[in-house]
Order: structure tokens, then sequence, then C-alpha cells
């Protein structure tokens, strides 16, 4: 997936990205791993990129990619 793929190239983890959504790591794996709406989406998008300089689209969030 690219957001796990995005903080590893800035050597960070979804700890990291947890904490700056100020969610718990168990939260966003659960995420990551299921749907979400898109208030969940525009946050960790927001903080990814805010982590990593990595900007995610809607084509990022399709399961059927």
């Amino acid at each position: 997936m690219k957001v796990r793929a995005a903080l590893a190239s800035k050597g960070l983890n979804q700890g990291d990205l947890a904490d700056m959504m100020n969610v718990s790591k168990q939260s966003l794996s659960y995420t990551l791993n299921n749907s979400m709406n898109m208030k969940t989406a525009l946050l960790l998008t927001d903080s990814l990129n805010a982590l990593t300089n990595e900007t995610l689209t809607l084509d990022d969030f399709r399961k059927d990619q």
C-alpha cells in the first residue's frame, strides 16, 4: 500500500502516523485494512503529507486495484 511505502521511505512507521493522527496504532491498522469514511481518509492524507510530503489520491483508496 502506498501509505506504508511512503512511511518506510522516510524511515517512519504506522505508529508515527497514528501519533500524528492522534489515534491508536490498532485503530490506524484497522482503518488501513477496512473501508473508511471521507473524513478519516482526509485526515490520513493530510497527516501522511505532513510526515512524508507524499500525496494520496482517491485511486490510492480503491480496494479493487
